[in-house]
């Protein structure tokens, strides 16, 4: 509902300062984002930096293919470290594309395409393409491969929350990055701090589907 306006409440008149009169992000949010877009990532920066100050544990949801862009160690992780975030809540096929730099097989696996480019041309060079990144489809299969394996081990052969199923695969990734020398991935740094990771539709990426394989070739013995 629209707040009602009250005549009574002082008001706010719109003084802006210049960018590069700011020394830091703090000033750039609070006096150069009066309206509209801005104004809303000045509310939302406000109540951020209140609930950090009170010491609430903040929640925080990430969809898209962050991991797959290298955005999770851009930024995500930072974010993670700093020790205000409860629990992580994301999409399974964000902790699936995060195991693909550490695989055995594949050195820096991930490459640029131009997000307007011919996907016919990639389908036929065997390319799969994620906006504007992009990896051989051998990384897929290497990384199904990988998980059927993961998934098959004793450790994993008992009923468990999806958390507890990342926070055990966020050791498997860890180790392999460690192995492979390859920068923490999400799953490894979610582990590593002890941050839950859940998933509410566990069914969107091929975590899933590995473990579903492995009980349909179950069943059909």
């Amino acid at each position: 509902m629209p707040q009602s306006h009250d005549p009574n409440r002082p008001r706010r008149t719109v003084a802006v300062r210049r960018v590069d009169q700011c020394r830091t992000l703090d000033e750039l949010f609070r006096h150069c984002l009066p309206a509209f877009g801005g104004a809303f990532l000045r509310r939302i920066y406000t109540i951020l930096d209140q609930a950090i100050g009170m010491g609430c544990p903040i929640t925080l949801s990430i969809a898209g293919p962050v991991t797959v862009s290298g955005q999770h160690q851009a930024w995500l992780i930072p974010l993670l470290e700093t020790g205000w975030i409860a629990y992580l809540s994301t999409t399974d096929a964000v902790c699936y594309h995060d195991g693909h730099r550490s695989l055995d097989a594949h050195r820096d696996p991930i490459h640029e395409v131009p997000i307007f480019g011919d996907d016919g041309a990639l389908r036929d060079e065997k390319t799969i393409r994620v906006t504007d990144m992009a990896f051989d489809e051998d990384v897929l299969m290497d990384q199904d491969r990988f998980l059927t394996a993961v998934l098959a081990r004793p450790e994993f052969q008992r009923k468990m929350t999806g958390t507890e199923l990342r926070y055990r695969l966020g050791a498997v990734y860890a180790e392999q990055e460690r192995r492979n020398g390859v920068a923490a991935g999400l799953l490894a740094t979610c582990r590593r701090m002890a941050i839950p990771v859940f998933v509410g539709a566990p069914g969107d990426g091929s975590v899933f589907l590995n473990s579903m394989k492995l009980w349909a070739m179950r069943e059909a013995g």
